[in-house]
């Protein structure tokens, strides 16, 4: 019996203390902020990414408007390859005028996103263009 009544005092106490409050609410949050940090971490992969698309479409662009390229078909082909590492799934379509060269790339949001966790850039396409004067 007097085990019993020193158990239940000790479970009272334990119920009362207060140590260990802060240890609870770190493992509650710590998701939360886990999700912000990758959330973060795939905005600026994709920007990234977009940039570096950019580059390699201004780069097909110059070559085109000093007529490296011997057809349209070879330049898209080009610029496809290229984009091959960063965004397997991009599609450029070119556009040439008689004083210009303009490029738009397609690529869904799931090449370029880093870790695909939340799922928030899921069915997005992301566009990328770029416009170059022609050597005449």
């Amino acid at each position: 019996m007097l085990d019993s009544g020193l158990s239940k005092l000790k479970l009272r106490r334990f119920a009362r203390r207060e140590d260990g409050g802060a240890t609870i609410e770190a493992v509650l949050w710590f998701p939360v902020f886990f999700l912000v940090f990758v959330m973060l971490i795939d905005a600026a992969t994709i920007f990234m990414n977009q940039a570096r698309i950019l580059r390699v479409v201004q780069d097909g662009n110059r070559l085109y408007a000093v007529n490296f390229f011997s057809s349209d078909a070879a330049f898209k082909s080009w610029v496809e390859t290229s984009l091959d590492p960063i965004a397997p799934g991009a599609v450029a379509t070119p556009a040439v005028g008689p004083s210009f060269v303009s490029t738009t790339v397609t690529v869904p949001a799931s090449d370029i996103d880093l870790s695909g966790v939340t799922g928030l850039f899921r069915g997005l396409t992301f566009t990328v263009q770029a416009q170059q004067l022609r050597e005449l």
